[in-house]
């Protein structure tokens, strides 16, 4: 009996070592994902602001800053609305004199994204404020997890030109 424990043991430690070693490299692999997943969704926001910083540059007067959407008139005179549809954020551009309209899409994997006026010293349009929140799918994750990964994006952006106008 004793040789028998002596054989089967041994093979019985080596077994669990195996699983072991198994379960701590698919952890590692699952938080890389994971890693990954944030790493680019935070980028997302972060572009996401930086793109709405680059549009506001020209905004002469801002017509209507809703939950979701920002129209307003740029240095050219053209009218610009920005808006979330679905997971995507649209750029419109209808230029002055000829009426066309222009749109570009990013892919921002939007979840919300919110624009408020914030007036500084009597200045009812003096800064824009920009909130940019990004959400993972189900296709992006490791394993089959119910939640989802989020990152943020909060910029204020001060519209020189509406005030000098």
């Amino acid at each position: 009996m004793h040789a028998l424990t002596q054989i089967i043991v041994p093979q019985i430690i080596v077994g669990l070592l195996i699983l072991l070693i198994f379960n701590v490299q698919l952890k590692m692999m699952d938080s890389s994902v994971e890693n990954q997943v944030m790493a680019d969704l935070q980028n997302r926001a972060d572009t996401g602001v930086l793109l709405l910083q680059e549009y506001a540059r020209d905004i002469r007067q801002v017509e209507l800053a809703a939950a979701d959407s920002l129209s307003y008139l740029d240095a050219q005179g053209n009218n610009v609305v920005i808006f979330r549809d679905a997971r995507l954020m649209k750029v419109q551009v209808t230029e002055a004199g000829t009426n066309s309209i222009s749109t570009y899409q990013y892919n921002l994997m939007l979840s919300a994204m919110v624009f408020e006026m914030v007036s500084v010293l009597g200045q009812p349009q003096a800064i824009l404020r920009v909130h940019i929140n990004t959400e993972s799918t189900p296709e992006m994750e490791p394993g089959t997890r119910t939640h989802r990964y989020r990152a943020f994006a909060t910029r204020d952006i001060f519209l020189r030109n509406a005030i000098l106008n």
